[in-house]
């Protein structure tokens, strides 16, 4: 997609955003931040490098932010009470838990965190009300969705990994 668009809840209708700073990106994730503006992850049109740029509604106008580690892997962003935002990355191809990083959107930079406890693939993140956040669900490494794969998903899913993020 060469450009974002704006919905508008009131009039049922879109309407085009102002152009991203770099072409045909491919983001992955989009989180709302605190101040406003939005954090978009993921890669350039290539997929040879990291990609993020912050949108802001006040002006209508993106721009770049520092780049992520593991940015060929993102699959989820969770906007925390303090303000940055957790990524957790899809495990890695020998089936170790994927990468964790936490972007300041103060500093505009990414820091790694430790892994994951357990590997999942498509997994879902979210913030639970005493600032855990719970990591359950997707797949295992490598899965197509075979009756074998559903069943080790259900076996997975009831390892989760909370931690509490620093607030």
């Amino acid at each position: 997609m060469e450009r974002a668009q704006l919905y508008d809840s009131a009039s049922a209708s879109f309407t085009a955003a102002g152009p991203y700073v770099t072409s045909k990106p491919n983001f992955f994730t989009a989180t709302l931040l605190a101040n406003g503006r939005v954090l978009l992850s993921g890669c350039d049109a290539t997929c040879n490098g990291p990609l993020n740029e912050l949108y802001d509604p006040a002006t209508d106008s993106f721009s770049l932010t520092g780049p992520m580690h593991n940015w060929y892997s993102v699959y989820s962003a969770t906007l925390l009470w303090n303000g940055s935002v957790l990524f957790v990355s899809n495990a890695e191809n020998d089936g170790s838990p994927g990468i964790v990083e936490l972007y300041d959107p103060a500093e505009g930079t990414f820091l790694r965190q430790r892994a994951a406890m357990y590997p999942h693939e498509f997994a879902s993140a979210t913030l639970l009300t005493d600032g855990k956040v719970l990591i359950a669900g997707g797949q295992l490494p490598g899965g197509i969705g075979s009756k074998e794969d559903r069943k080790s998903t259900r076996l997975n899913s009831s390892h989760v990994a909370l931690s509490r993020m620093p607030s």
